[in-house]
């Protein structure tokens, strides 16, 4: 489907539009949306074995096949791509994205060590990652009618009751987070008015 939406964009603008698929049976439950930092047990797991990092393998990988001199890439993900994506933005500093759109996440890591991961920062160098992500071009898209969820774990409500409201907040805490830090911030919120969870009114 991600592909499917992206086709026409991709022969538009002449780029390589890669959809990888995390499926269910290699990445059980939360390990694909949480970007497999924490084990079954809520457990911050060692950063070597984060599925995180498969999106820069996998961009070696493309750049040697092909041969290609792009330096960089540009990614987008949409509710629980969108969930992965902004992790990416958060924990790996060293992405080499240029640019990262996270669409409609359903569930976040709020930009503070106030709470654990994968929910917050807690337990990591949070003030050092933070100083680095600000700076980089990362745009949050929410959808102002995506307030119908499904049924979300307590640590998840806490943030928000719906899709929208937790966007809000997230991106309100990483503009306070900024200012407290004393670090530029380019991060850029966009609402998508009248669209509702469906990727195809999300993301047009």
């Amino acid at each position: 489907e991600a592909r499917d939406l992206g086709v026409r964009y991709a022969r538009d603008g002449r780029f390589i539009l890669i959809a990888p698929e995390f499926d269910e049976d290699h990445f059980p439950g939360d390990s694909y949306s949480f970007g497999g930092m924490v084990d079954t047990t809520g457990r911050l797991r060692p950063r070597n074995d984060w599925t995180l990092l498969i999106i820069e393998q996998l961009f070696d990988h493309i750049r040697i096949r092909w041969k290609l001199k792009a330096a960089t890439y540009d990614a987008i993900g949409h509710s629980g791509g969108a969930q992965f994506l902004h992790r990416l933005v958060l924990f790996v500093p060293e992405a080499r994205f240029s640019r990262a759109i996270a669409s409609s996440p359903g569930r976040y890591a709020f930009p503070t060590p106030a709470q654990r991961v994968p929910y917050g920062m807690g337990g990591t160098d949070a003030a050092s990652l933070l100083k680095q992500a600000f700076r980089r071009d990362f745009v949050l898209l929410l959808a102002d009618r995506d307030t119908v969820d499904r049924v979300r774990e307590p640590e998840a409500l806490a943030e928000g009751t719906n899709r929208f409201t937790r966007g809000l907040r997230f991106f309100a805490i990483a503009v306070e987070q900024a200012a407290e830090l004393g670090v530029p911030f380019r991060w850029e919120l966009r609402i998508n008015r009248g669209a509702d969870h469906s990727p195809q009114e999300a993301l047009e």
